[in-house]
């Protein structure tokens, strides 16, 4: 199965200023089985270390979402990533740098 890295190099057009960072979760290490990035509790998850799906797991990101990367991390994919952004801004999906 293919893999893929998507590299965090990302600018983001609508400012996230208006996103609370305070409330930020913490995601990083392997994901090995299906699993929802939501924003129940918050809707920013600070990304502490490099993220892999494994092979046949899939990783749902729920509209709103912010996923902010520290220096040096990365999302592999091996299974599969499933993401039904909107078209509003609080609807999107946004990857960003942790310096956002």
């Amino acid at each position: 199965m293919k893999s893929f890295v998507v590299a965090v190099v990302v600018a983001c057009l609508v400012p996230l200023s208006v996103v609370p960072t305070h409330a930020a979760k913490f995601i990083s290490g392997v994901i090995a089985s299906n699993t929802t990035l939501n924003t129940t509790g918050g809707r920013v998850y600070q990304v502490t270390g490099s993220i892999t799906v494994n092979p046949g797991v899939t990783l749902t990101i729920d509209p709103g979402v912010v996923l902010k990367f520290s220096l040096g991390t990365s999302l592999t994919v091996n299974g599969k990533i499933f993401a039904p952004a909107g078209s509003t801004p609080h609807s999107l999906i946004y990857f960003t740098s942790i310096r956002d």
